[in-house]
């Protein structure tokens, strides 16, 4: 990402392909068992749309930025609908009553990794003045550590908010939220289905 050239809005959100495609699989699998239903795809748009209103974004502007990292040679999405990164999903948009989700993709160069890159994002978009709400899903293969040191580094940000699986224990400016509730809303899986 070249810091130069974006212009980043109020609020966005920067997604690990990779980590988001593996929990849905394992979600499908999964509640498809427990419920006896086959599960459909994850609803791409439902989805980002809970994350931003699980991150409790105050924010008076009404669009959002969504940038996906993604591997090279790895352009679809097989636990969500839409599933091209580059064909239906790459410089699209919607709207929704929660503003307008702007979507972006990028992959690596052959000089770098999906990790390397998206912890160069991460950094990028946390230094952004642009940027007051950052939503980020991060890698696996991202440290606890590493996160945490990433992001005790940060000033100017209203809100910033980690998704994931397992807690992550973050300083006082950051917070960490499940991304569970997310992709069973995309799912269609229903509390009442659950007891």
């Amino acid at each position: 990402m070249d810091k130069e050239n974006i212009k980043f809005t109020d609020t966005l959100l920067l997604i690990d392909v990779a980590f988001i495609e593996n929990v849905a699989s394992d979600f499908r699998r999964h509640f498809s068992s427990i419920l006896s239903r086959e599960l459909p795809k994850a609803d791409l748009a439902l989805f980002l749309e809970c994350l931003y209103l699980e991150a409790d974004v105050k924010s008076e502007e009404n669009s959002i930025q969504v940038i996906f990292i993604y591997d090279s040679g790895n352009d679809e999405l097989k636990s969500f609908n839409p599933s091209s990164l580059k064909n239906e999903i790459e410089n699209m948009a919607f709207k929704s009553n929660l503003g307008e989700f702007s979507l972006f993709c990028f992959q690596p160069s052959d000089m770098v990794t999906r990790d390397e890159l998206f912890k160069e994002s991460m950094k990028v978009v946390l230094d952004s003045a642009d940027v007051k709400n950052a939503i980020i899903i991060p890698s696996e293969e991202i440290s606890d550590e590493e996160l945490s040191n990433v992001v005790s580094k940060v000033d100017g940000k209203d809100n910033i908010t980690l998704f994931g699986m397992n807690p992550v224990t973050l300083p006082s400016n950051a917070k960490w939220e499940t991304m569970g509730y997310a992709l069973m809303k995309s799912l269609g899986i229903r509390a009442d289905e659950l007891k």
